[in-house]
């Protein structure tokens, strides 16, 4: 009874056991072998689609049951998981939208059968970065543009900058992500660019539409301008670069009206004007053009002076015999400046002749072609030191020859800029020695920032003609002037310098001490001198 009961009882066990599989059977995939795992999806690709964005991931079916798949989305960078879905047996495509733009991604799809997942498949994909905004081109001189852009949302890596001139690239470079700006330079003056600035997310790149933008003409450096009655000798100085493109004028004007105008060569050296009405006041400038860009310089005025009458055939003079007439002077010639941040140093060629002095007026140049007069001064001298000038400002100089007999030469004008601001001016300058008759020491206080040294000059007091100067290094406080004159009084100026700018001049003035002989060396006759300046100096660096 008891066996019989067991076997019924195990009977209606299998009875379940078949029934509950039967409905198993009914309703789901057949299960797999013991010790078999799903088939991962095969042939897994991610892709882009423009619109609407989107990244989009497609595979091929496994062989094999399967009751779906189980889809996963990580950012990287850091990893972070994004999302995560269960597809369809049947599906073979899914795509996410409004992911962030300029971004790595990594997707897994795996196969899931009953409680079983096979390994997944793996594939990484960027989101394209969006391009950068608000793209501006600016001229910054002859040879320079000045890109800038607006930051887009997202992310990026790095911006690249393509500049292209008619169609052909000319310079390709890249920038860090943070910035929003940046210059292109060793262009052409005078020239088209197109600029292209490419917002760049691992291997993909979104190029903002194309900027175009001119780089300014080239126009002359310096004007310099010999006059007399009735013409203007003009001559032009280029820099060296190269000339590029671009039309230029030269052009008279008189109280701001244009009255003459006439085309000239990039890079022309010279230009002469005749038949300028005497006694009017004319003003030159060259300006030129390229594109929509225009370049001027300032203008120079060109005194022309009225025509003198001489008394020919007048009372004490024969009439076939021609009067003696005073003549004026010759202009100076080969006229440099030298440019420096707070000053400028003049020197030039005196004219052969009996020339008395010269005659050098220094005007400010403002924007709109005033001036105002801030230096004015006569020498005899071929050199001069104009100083207390401000940094990177125009001035228009001009130089006129005093003859003996009271006449004064025709006038050369130039205009010449200082420098940027230099280094900082050394502070404290003093005597601090007179060791000997013949010996000055001068120190200063060193000039805070940086600097590649000082520069000391020093001439006698109602002379301006330098008797030396010296180039010392950057710690130096101090130097000691030998071989001077004995009783004599003598102005030394100290300035720092950096590179090719210079800060502006301390000067001071000092005396030697009186030499006094001892009457036993005199009586003996063991030492003698002729007065008079010394014929050499002896230098000595404090220190060195």
């Amino acid at each position: 009874m008891d066996t019989l009961e067991n076997k019924d009882s195990e009977a209606w066990e299998r009875l379940g056991m078949e029934l509950g599989a039967g409905r198993s059977r009914v309703n789901q995939t057949p299960p797999l072998e013991p010790g078999c795992v799903p088939v991962p999806p095969a042939n897994l690709n991610l892709g882009f689609a423009a619109q609407p964005p989107a990244l989009r991931a497609s595979w091929s079916p496994p062989p094999g049951g399967r009751d779906g798949f189980r889809l996963r989305l990580y950012s990287l960078g850091p990893l972070a998981l994004k999302s995560e879905e269960t597809l369809a047996p049947e599906a073979q495509n899914f795509s996410w939208a409004q992911l962030s733009p300029g971004s790595k991604f990594l997707v897994q799809v795996a196969t899931l059968h009953g409680p079983e997942e096979s390994s997944s498949s793996n594939a990484t994909a960027w989101t394209p970065p969006l391009a950068p905004l608000l793209v501006n081109v600016t001229s910054e001189g002859p040879t320079k543009l000045q890109a800038s852009w607006v930051h887009a949302s997202g992310n990026w890596d790095s911006y690249q900058v393509t500049v292209c001139q008619g169609g052909t690239r000319v310079a390709t470079g890249f920038v860090g992500a943070e910035v929003n700006s940046t210059s292109l330079s060793s262009l052409t003056p005078g020239t088209k660019y197109e600029v292209e600035i490419a917002s760049r997310a691992g291997p993909l790149r979104t190029a903002a539409a194309n900027v175009s933008g001119w780089t300014s003409p080239l126009m002359p450096s310096e004007l310099l301008v010999s006059m007399q009655a009735g013409s203007a000798v003009v001559n032009l100085a280029w820099v060296s670069s190269p000339l590029g493109q671009g039309t230029c004028h030269a052009q008279l004007s008189e109280a701001g009206h244009l009255s003459w105008k006439e085309p000239l060569e990039l890079g022309q050296a010279h230009l002469m004007l005749r038949g300028l009405t005497p006694g009017r006041n004319l003003s030159l400038s060259v300006l030129c053009q390229a594109g929509p860009l225009q370049a001027s310089t300032h203008p120079v005025v060109l005194p022309v002076a009225p025509p003198r009458c001489h008394p020919l055939g007048g009372h004490g003079h024969p009439h076939n015999a021609e009067p003696l007439v005073p003549t004026e002077p010759g202009p100076v010639e080969d006229v440099r400046c030298q440019t420096e941040a707070a000053h400028l140093v003049l020197n030039w060629t005196v004219p052969a002749g009996d020339v008395d002095a010269c005659l050098v007026v220094a005007e400010q140049l403002a924007a709109g072609g005033s001036a105002h007069l801030v230096f004015q001064a006569n020498t005899s001298e071929d050199a001069l030191l104009l100083p207390c000038l401000e940094p990177a400002t125009s001035y228009r100089l001009s130089l006129t020859t005093l003859g003996r007999n009271g006449l004064w030469s025709r006038t050369v004008t130039l205009v010449c800029a200082t420098s940027a601001e230099g280094p900082l001016t050394p502070q404290s300058l003093e005597v601090i020695s007179k060791n000997s008759p013949s010996d000055l020491t001068i120190g200063w206080a060193l000039a805070p920032g940086q600097r590649d040294g000082y520069k000391v000059t020093w001439h006698q007091e109602g002379s301006q003609r330098s008797l030396g100067n010296l180039d010392l290094g950057p710690d130096n406080s101090s130097v000691t002037l030998k071989g001077l004159v004995p009783g004599f009084c003598y102005a030394v100026s100290v300035w720092a310098w950096a590179g090719n700018v210079s800060s502006s001049v301390q000067r001071i003035h000092s005396c030697t001490r009186e030499f006094q002989l001892s009457l036993w060396v005199a009586a003996r006759g063991l030492v003698s001198f002729a007065p008079g300046p010394s014929v050499c100096h002896i230098i000595d660096l404090e220190g060195h």
